[in-house]
């Protein structure tokens, strides 16, 4: 097990002068096990690449979502955040998620066409 003393050795290296307090062993934890992740230089030290990321996407959408209550009303507001949500969500699924999904659709309407087929060509011939 590593010490303390030796993970704020190794983001001291990796991070460069980001502040850390050496008494908050839960965020020297959280740099420690991010080590080998992207970094991008921010303010005279190295930031992880997907929190700055996180932060831009973070600030667009908001940005985005004010012009578009501004604009449009609350209620459009609300359905464009709703959908934000639900894409989100999806995202957030197991790869392959989707591809299952759309298997299970792909075998429902199977099992409902030939009803649909049989009613098509009665039709047809009447």
């Amino acid at each position: 097990m590593t010490t303390l003393k030796a993970k704020l050795a190794v983001i001291a290296k990796v991070f460069g002068n980001m502040p850390v307090d050496p008494e908050d062993a839960d965020y020297i934890r959280f740099l420690y096990t991010r080590r080998n992740c992207a970094t991008v230089p921010e303010n005279g030290y190295r930031e992880l690449k997907y929190l700055v990321e996180i932060d831009e996407l973070e600030t667009a959408i908001r940005q985005t979502l004010d012009r578009i209550r501004k604009r449009d009303g609350e209620k459009i507001f609300q359905e464009a955040a709703a959908y934000l949500q639900d894409s989100i969500k999806v995202a957030r699924q197991p790869a392959g998620y989707l591809q299952e999904e759309i298997k299970k659709i792909m075998r429902q309407n199977v099992r409902h066409r030939p009803a649909r087929r049989r009613k098509a060509q009665a039709a047809h011939r009447a």
